[in-house]
């Protein structure tokens, strides 16, 4: 259970945050360095195979490699919440729990 008390001074500590500072230019690191992980995954790719590959195509090939790797991690999240729920719903009496 969460600290009623940390949660708030969390939460006012994040908006005096906010408030002073743009949050692009505090995350534009992360950001960077996360969009650049599937750039160089692309350019991998490409080298592995042996292709020359125009700045455009690996930026849309890093565009799908993003999407795919948010896709998977959606599906991943689901299936927890499902295995959660499952487990956290009682069996009606006499049926056994596979």
């Amino acid at each position: 259970m969460k600290d009623p008390r940390r949660v708030t001074t969390g939460r006012i500590g994040a908006l005096k945050l906010h408030g002073l500072y743009d949050s692009r230019d505090l995350t534009r690191n992360a950001r960077s360095s996360f969009l650049l992980r599937f750039r160089n995954q692309a350019v991998a790719v490409a080298e592995e195979r042996g292709e020359t590959v125009s700045n455009d195509e690996l930026d849309r090939r890093a565009l799908y490699l993003r999407r795919s790797h948010m896709a998977a991690m959606a599906y991943e999240r689901e299936r927890d919440r499902r295995k959660a729920q499952d487990s956290a719903a009682p069996t009606p009496a006499g049926k056994a729990t596979p």
